[in-house]
């Protein structure tokens, strides 16, 4: 092997690719000089192995640094009680020392269950000292409970009567639930595109969002977006996400729900449209249209783990910075005509 070549494998100026196959935001490996790579390794690789500063759980630098950093239950964070400024272990907020102790949470009186209200742990002790204000209530509330007690007892017809219209207001508190849920879909309706199979408006029933987007591209791992439901009683479905070769597998699949004793099986009639969302303009984004159907699925019985779905694939030429800006990719999700097969089963509790 000749000097040329000998110095063609060790300059120190070559450009090489990091040898934990890190990438650049815009999902390319990394390159860098050969004279840099042990610094590079060291000190500035997104997959370089290093230890959470606040719990030592081990992991690739970028996911510690983001995901596990926001969520680490050994972080300090500022106690969420109103007045209290405290700065507390995650894991301590809800049910740790702190919120045992925190002079600033609300706790209930023991007088509770007669009428009083709620105060800060600080200020409880002074104020369940006033016996004669408490003594006062319990009084009110018992003799409260003794006219009502008498005015029932009174007649029985009227205490039949009561108990249905207290029916009544319970069955309109239901149709008014029923139609608040109605009302909040509804909210949600996208505008269908002009395809001529879409005859029905359709409803987006979830937005997310995959960060670290460059390294997911990198590693051909699978994204999961959070599960969601085509409805209020419609199929619980989950978006999965996947480079494979130049282009992104966009999958959609069906997922156990609490409606799917309710539900048609299989899923037929029933379009999904997953679109990746324009981070400059409202009007700009790429739109994919998953179809199922008796003849295509194999989505054949109501499922008892996770079932076949649909995918599409996208190129990844066509993710310019647009979509991707910040290293994140945003998702929404519109379903078209999904209806219960007994809708008169539905339960609106």
């Amino acid at each position: 092997m000749s000097k040329q070549e000998n110095h063609q494998q060790e300059c120190e100026y070559e450009l090489i690719t990091c040898k934990q196959k890190c990438c650049d935001l815009a999902g390319e490996a990394t390159k860098i000089l050969r004279k840099d790579l042990d610094r590079h390794l060291q000190e500035d690789c997104s997959n370089r192995l290093v230890d959470c500063e606040h719990c030592s759980t081990r992991g690739e630098h970028w996911d510690i640094t983001g995901d596990h950093l926001e969520n680490c239950t050994e972080v300090l964070v500022e106690c969420t009680n109103e007045g209290c400024e405290e700065m507390v272990k995650r894991c301590d907020l809800k049910h740790g020392q702190h919120a045992m102790k925190c002079g600033y949470a609300m706790v209930e009186c023991k007088y509770a269950d007669f009428g009083c209200e709620q105060f800060a742990r600080k200020d409880l002790p002074d104020h369940e000292k006033d016996l004669s204000f408490h003594l006062e209530m319990t009084c009110k509330t018992i003799r409260r409970f003794n006219e009502r007690l008498h005015t029932l007892e009174k007649s029985d017809q009227s205490s039949k009567s009561q108990q249905a219209e207290l029916l009544d207001k319970v069955k309109n508190l239901e149709q008014t639930k029923r139609k608040s849920f109605s009302t909040w879909f509804a909210l949600r309706k996208g505008i269908s595109k002009e395809d001529p199979s879409l005859d029905e408006q359709g409803m987006v029933v979830a937005t997310f969002k995959m960060k670290d987007y460059a390294c997911y591209i990198a590693k051909e791992t699978t994204f999961h977006s959070p599960p969601f439901y085509t409805s209020l009683d419609g199929y619980k479905m989950i978006v999965k996400v996947r480079r494979i070769n130049n282009k992104l597998s966009i999958y959609v699949e069906v997922m156990p729900g609490e409606n799917d004793d309710n539900l048609e099986w299989p899923v037929d009639g029933m379009k999904v449209e997953v679109q990746i969302l324009s981070q400059d303009l409202d009007n700009n984004h790429f739109s994919t249209l998953v179809g199922f159907s008796n003849e295509t699925q194999k989505v054949d019985k109501k499922p008892v783990y996770n079932r076949e779905g649909f995918d599409a694939a996208v190129s990844m030429g066509t993710l310019t910075e647009e979509y991707t800006r910040n290293n994140t990719l945003y998702f929404r999700v519109t379903v078209y005509k999904t209806k219960p097969a007994k809708p008169w089963l539905v339960c609106s509790m």
